[in-house]
């Protein structure tokens, strides 16, 4: 790892222009504060962020005993908040940018952080363009700048931008090498980014150069479990996430997502007992984050598929989802919600849900509302049909969003559900002519993939 000389981590307030001195990062930015300990409770904040362990939030609270008002402590957080993708917590967020301004204009800033308090700001204000566009121009002034290069890697994959998310990535890694700080980290979101554009061969690659860089790098751990889900490659998977699960395990509810990974793969090898026996370390994950909820009801349903009766696990989700139905900060969310209700017998809440969507939606124009308009509504709207006999219009919605999810962010194998909800209502409802078109296509993108060759022989057999 590079070190920085002693002398060399201070700027003087007259030198940078401040009214408090400066102390330099690892990846070289001068952080406005007199603090030697927050600067390196930073450090370790930032390499935790990145490789998304559980004691991220602990070092943020070690931050803040060593400098109550560094600057970079508030613009982070208020990222943090946003990204539970909650309008309940929106306000929260927008405190702690509130607050970063306030400290920017008391103490002095650089311009690294003021123009991350800027994007934060637009984000904030859902400009996500503007924002995108100010955190990607903090990472060509310092292409090393790990936590912005992170910070604008999230918000491209919550928009659903992988081209974006890819390019970004490429750009920065042209000045990285393997003695900066966090190196695997960075190369394990290029991985990411190659395997959502599609470029499953090179993001393998890369994603294993990742790992060997830093083999505590769950994203980039995560990163090749999804190239292998992509291409079918169950049985690799399966023993890449064992081999690595020392990593991954303490990642807090990020552990969850990655036992979701191998809880697929099991399910792809007809392992139905194993990928049940992981539902219960998938449920205890659960406190607010969407992303939480949409592990444990995509896994639920893919296991009813496979005639597992689960009307216990639905009614506890169903509990535990009802007020987020109806916050409305995130498609992806929205129709896991509206699902989970549907699947524990509640058809009357999942219409209200919807209704309640339409409510927030049709007013707004931002990039969230037009998503949930656009894309999860219909889905909604088709699962409720479904649900309620109506066969013709039910399918005609879910087949109208087919290639038109990547807006909802989230990755491929997540917004697969998607597909399969339509193929399998298809099916189920006799739709042979639809379900065997829809199959075929699957088969000509996923030769190998289990549970398409299994419906095409229920079609056969019906």
């Amino acid at each position: 790892m590079e070190q920085i000389e002693r002398k060399d981590r201070y700027a003087s307030a007259g030198r940078a222009g401040l009214s408090t001195a400066t102390v330099i990062d690892h990846w070289g930015n001068p952080i406005t504060t007199k603090s030697d300990r927050a600067v390196d409770a930073l450090n370790r904040f930032t390499l935790a962020f990145a490789a998304h362990r559980a004691e991220a939030q602990s070092l943020l609270d070690e931050i803040s005993c060593a400098d109550p008002d560094l600057t970079l402590l508030f613009v982070v957080r208020g990222f943090s908040i946003s990204f539970l993708m909650r309008n309940d917590h929106w306000q929260h967020a927008r405190s702690m940018c509130t607050r970063a301004k306030h400290i920017s204009s008391q103490r002095g800033a650089t311009p690294r952080e003021k123009g991350l308090i800027a994007a934060l700001e637009a984000w904030l204000r859902r400009d996500v363009d503007a924002a995108i566009d100010m955190l990607e121009s903090l990472v060509s002034c310092n292409p090393r700048d790990l936590l912005t290069f992170k910070l604008t890697h999230a918000c491209n994959f919550i928009l659903g931008r992988p081209q974006r998310m890819r390019a970004s990535a490429e750009r920065a890694l042209k000045s990285w090498h393997p003695l900066i700080p966090g190196y695997g980290h960075a190369l394990g979101c290029l991985a990411f980014a190659l395997e959502e554009t599609g470029d499953y061969e090179t993001a393998e690659v890369v994603g294993r150069q990742a790992v060997e860089a830093e083999p505590g790098s769950a994203w980039a751990i995560h990163a090749v479990a999804h190239v292998f889900e992509m291409t079918d490659r169950q049985k690799v998977g399966t023993e890449w996430l064992e081999s690595h699960r020392i990593a991954w395990s303490q990642c807090g509810n990020f552990a969850g997502h990655c036992t979701w990974h191998l809880a697929l793969f099991h399910l792809e090898l007809g392992e139905i007992e194993e990928a049940l026996a992981l539902y219960p370390s998938i449920r205890s994950h659960i406190q607010q984050d969407f992303r939480d909820f949409s592990n444990a009801a995509s896994l639920l349903w893919r296991l009813e598929q496979e005639g597992c009766t689960l009307d216990t696990e639905w009614n506890e989700l169903a509990r535990l989802a009802k007020a987020n139905a109806f916050d409305h900060g995130c498609a992806f969310a929205d129709v896991h919600y509206a699902l989970i209700l549907l699947q524990a017998g509640r058809p009357e809440e999942a219409l209200k849900a919807l209704r309640s969507m339409r409510a927030y939606a049709e007013p707004r124009t931002h990039h969230f509302a037009s998503v949930i308009s656009k894309v999860a509504c219909p889905i909604v709207e088709g699962l409720i049909d479904l649900d309620q006999g109506r066969i013709e219009t039910g399918l005609e919605y879910l087949e109208s969003i087919q290639g038109k999810t990547q807006p909802m962010g989230g990755s491929h194998a997540q917004r697969d559900l998607f597909e399969q909800l339509w193929i399998a209502g298809a099916v189920r409802w006799n739709q042979a002519q639809i379900a065997e078109s829809a199959l075929q296509s699957r088969l000509q993108r996923r030769p190998q993939n289990r549970w398409a060759i299994q419906k095409l022989q229920t079609l056969k057999d019906g």
